[in-house]
């Protein structure tokens, strides 16, 4: 969530070639993102009956958020092609 706040574009610094709205809204889904995941660890941890089911639960959280950075770094050097370089 801070990253989506501290990246979140300011209009004064754009150039008119820039898509300001599209680079807000993308951070709007950070923070929405950032909310939600939060709010999903918060019922994990008061659903879980003990402390390994709690361990457990959080090494999977942590395992899917390591997946999704290791998509974002092949996706930005290239690996499934040149269109999805550019997009990433």
């Amino acid at each position: 969530m801070v990253d989506a706040l501290f990246y979140f574009p300011r209009s004064s610094k754009a150039k008119k070639s820039d898509s300001v709205w599209g680079m807000r809204f993308v951070s709007f889904l950070k923070v929405i993102q950032g909310i939600v995941t939060t709010t999903a660890i918060f019922l994990v941890a008061i659903s879980s009956e003990d402390i390994v089911d709690i361990l457990l639960n959080f090494m999977v959280i942590e395992f899917v958020a390591g997946l999704n950075k290791i998509s974002f770094y092949l996706l930005k050097s290239g690996a499934f092609g040149p269109r999805l370089q550019k997009d990433a």
